[in-house]
């Protein structure tokens, strides 16, 4: 089941507490607080009774589990407390989930039973306790049970939308963060519907949980990704959706039911992610290269080459790129008549195709880390932009001095890691890089900064350098070319002729391979495809400028010898000078 991943878009500092705090006993106040909220209204123009029906619930429960916290932890500083979670819009609702911000760097969740009234009647609470800290400056708490990945994506999650998901009881009120909290609305979707299905909607985790409950708990997630894209992009469709999901909740509806749900908010979803997802360019400005005869060819044979070399039907290419060139004029086209002519591209089980590109990755991972092992620095290894934890797995097995590995995107693209030593950390945004400073010893950017516009690429430099340990390492792997070239180098013909083309030509070819690989062949159709290629003279000049020195250079040219990097390519390393 595909899941269009939108990015989360933040840029840490930022606020989060308004000065004044929150009388959550005045009625004008009380009604302001809940009018903000994302579940005023249920669907339609369909108001939210409970929010005005638990308010004193509410209150009561945050008063107690203050005296709760400040009895076990007496050193707390509270801030702030807040309800947040099904109880504000489901009639059947038991939990009661409170988030409470207090100062400094903390991290934990947990259950407790609080009794309220005469009779004491227990209500179960779901506490969540967090410092000020994780979301001012977007901080991790490395000593957290709770798993760095999950950290930063509650972080990210919670930081933008407290005024609009959280009601504050006790404390401070919170900011607004409008222009954030639209910005990311649906970021927080498709976060949520990745949440549902790995926890809830699949069986391989929380598997002690009954069938109804992990129907509840899919109706839960998915209202609430239902009133994050309602507040954007609001719908006929998606009105009437959430009226069946809110139904839906109070009766006991079954798993299969639920699922059908899930699924249908997932097809929205999907459709309008794509809007947002979708590069936008020119429909010929990719394949434009091919028109020219000298540049096709060499493309040809280079893919051809490269193909054969990794065990991939090369056969195909010939084909291929006749298609292409054919409908140049047009990309989505051309990428369609390619996946009619050959259905195993898209098909993830093809054995002629798919599951050969899978094993060559292995082989490719292999190869690529012993290239680049004599050049690691410290204990700590951050591979950044790395969608995958297996090449972290493989730079272990090859160095075992390494003892703790980090692994950064903008989304957890494949099934993370079982193994110990090594996080995957989501990024606030693409230019963010959520790594303490002086922290580590290597930094690995491999084949991601071209996905970034050029001004970006300086943002991602200036964060990765603050995380580097004076004398760390910076390894850069990318699409490149040098600027001089001596025809006496031992390079292949194929890569002799790439390099006789001009630069404006070369950067070109570069832009197609790079649509070749991520949207024809491995249908990532979302991934972004920037034409902000650069020389490796240019990527000296602008590391140098970051405080950086280049302590090794090598542009990779097509052979045997080189099926980890399909070139053109260069392996760079740089080293943050002592200061």
């Amino acid at each position: 089941m595909k899941i269009e991943s939108v990015p989360f878009s933040i840029n840490f500092p930022i606020k989060i507490f308004k000065k004044e705090r929150v009388n959550f006993r005045d009625k004008r106040q009380r009604d302001r607080l809940f009018r903000r909220n994302i579940y005023y209204s249920l669907y339609k123009d369909k108001k939210n009774s409970l929010l005005k029906e638990r308010g004193e619930l509410f209150f009561n429960l945050a008063r107690e589990l203050k005296k709760h916290l400040l009895n076990k932890r007496k050193s707390l500083k509270i801030l702030s407390i807040s309800v947040f979670g099904s109880s504000l819009y489901s009639t059947n609702n038991k939990d009661y989930d409170f988030l409470v911000i207090v100062k400094g760097n903390e991290f934990d969740t947990f259950k407790v039973s609080l009794g309220l009234g005469e009779e004491k009647k227990r209500y179960d609470v779901g506490v969540s306790i967090k410092g000020i800290d994780n979301f001012t400056k977007g901080t991790f708490n490395e000593n957290s049970p709770i798993p760095l990945n999950l950290q930063s994506q509650i972080i990210y999650r919670t930081s933008i939308s407290l005024a609009r998901r959280h009601i504050p009881i006790i404390g401070y009120d919170f900011e607004d963060n409008k222009g954030l909290f639209f910005k990311n609305c649906y970021s927080q979707a498709s976060d949520l519907l990745f949440n549902t299905y790995d926890l809830f909607y699949l069986k391989t985790e929380k598997k002690i949980l009954s069938s109804g409950m992990r129907a509840q708990r899919i109706l839960s997630r998915i209202y609430e990704a239902s009133a994050y894209l309602n507040l954007v992009s609001p719908t006929r469709k998606l009105n009437s959706l959430r009226k069946k999901i809110i139904e839906s909740k109070s009766k006991k509806t079954s798993l299969s039911e639920s699922k059908k749900r899930f699924r249908e908010i997932l097809e929205i979803h999907n459709m309008e992610a794509r809007k947002i997802l979708s590069p936008k360019r020119k429909k010929d400005d990719v394949l434009r290269v091919l028109s020219n005869k000298k540049v096709r060819e060499n493309i040809r044979l280079r893919l051809r080459n490269y193909w054969k070399s990794a065990g991939l039907p090369f056969e195909w290419i010939d084909e291929i790129i006749e298609i292409l060139s054919r409908n140049n004029f047009n990309e989505d086209i051309a990428v369609s008549k390619v996946r009619r002519r050959f259905p195993s591209i898209t098909n993830e089980k093809s054995r002629d195709y798919s599951v050969k590109l899978k094993e060559f990755r292995k082989v490719k991972i292999m190869n690529l880390s012993k290239r680049i092992s004599q050049h690691f620095f410290g204990r700590v290894l951050a591979d950044v932009g790395g969608r995958s934890d297996d090449f972290s797995e493989q730079i272990h097995k090859i160095n075992k001095k390494i003892k703790k590995f980090f692994v950064t995107d903008l989304g957890s693209f494949t099934k993370r890691s079982k193994k110990p030593y090594i996080d995957f950390i989501v990024q606030a945004s693409q230019t963010s890089v959520p790594l303490n400073d002086n922290s580590i010893g290597t930094i690995i950017l491999s084949m991601v900064l071209h996905h970034l516009d050029k001004r970006q690429q300086k943002k991602m430099i200036r964060s990765v350098y603050k995380s580097l340990r004076p004398r760390g390492k910076i390894i850069l792997i990318e699409d490149t070319f040098p600027e001089n070239y001596s025809d006496t180098e031992e390079l292949s013909k194929s890569s002799r002729d790439y390099l006789k083309f001009s630069k404006k030509t070369k950067l070109k070819i570069l832009y197609f391979y790079d649509w070749f690989g991520n949207r024809l062949m491995r249908s990532r159709d979302t991934v972004l495809i920037q034409y902000s290629y650069r020389t490796m003279e240019e990527w000296r000049n602008i590391f140098e400028k970051e405080g950086l020195k280049l302590i090794y250079s090598e542009f990779i040219g097509d052979n045997s010898e080189n099926i980890d990097l399909f070139p053109p390519k260069a392996f760079m390393v740089f080293e943050k000078i002592n200061q």
